[in-house]
């Protein structure tokens, strides 16, 4: 009888530190965005219906978690979210796959500037294709065109380097130094990029 007491408490015992152990485990799954398991539940079913803002958040709660970080960007990809798509392409490309560039491409074509820009540098580098400038200027044009500053002095860079409009050069690095990028905002005063772009319109543009 003793002995059935005492089995009995220590089955008691183990399921309570389950317990509290698996709720603490809850609790440090959802610490980096703050969440409820309920709120979780309710982005979940969400970005399931395709909602791209959805997705992105439960991205951003569970970053660090490998799998589910991917798999919820790769459900806002499949809702047509380019910032997804370009965050794929970045963890894809940094394991080798080949196939990330696809991810890049989609987000670039639907003007996402980040992507825009990449795939410029990938053009200039020949990286995955054969060098091309020539594409590469059309999609610094078109991250230009969406007010992307940094794409602006990449472009101006890239038309000096390559006997361009030199007039256009210097248009556009001044440009960027006025213009507030959606994506990472102004560049700020007395940064190592704004001291490079002041340097550049110095030496370009008296």
């Amino acid at each position: 009888m003793k002995a059935t007491f005492k089995y009995i408490l220590i089955v008691v015992v183990i399921s309570v530190i389950l317990i509290i152990l698996s709720v603490f485990l809850l609790l440090q799954r959802h610490t980096a965005c703050q969440l409820s398991s309920r709120e979780v539940k309710v982005l979940e079913t969400k970005a399931n219906n395709g909602d791209i803002d959805a997705a992105w958040e439960l991205y951003g709660c569970f970053e660090e978690d490998d799998k589910q970080s991917i798999h919820w960007l790769e459900v806002g990809a499949m809702a047509g979210d380019p910032r997804a798509k370009y965050n794929l392409y970045s963890i894809l490309e940094n394991r080798g796959d080949q196939n990330s560039v696809l991810y890049l491409l989609d987000a670039a074509s639907h003007d996402y500037t980040l992507a825009q820009r990449e795939l410029a540098k990938l053009y200039i580098s020949g990286k995955y294709w054969q060098k091309d400038v020539t594409a590469a200027k059309y999609w610094l044009y078109r991250a230009s065109d969406n007010e992307d500053n940094i794409a602006m002095y990449d472009l101006a860079k890239l038309l000096t380097s390559q006997f361009g409009s030199k007039m256009e050069a210097c248009s556009l690095a001044q440009k960027s130094l006025r213009t507030v990028n959606k994506n990472s905002g102004a560049i700020e005063k007395g940064s190592a990029l704004y001291l490079e772009i002041t340097r550049f319109i110095e030496d370009n543009c008296k």
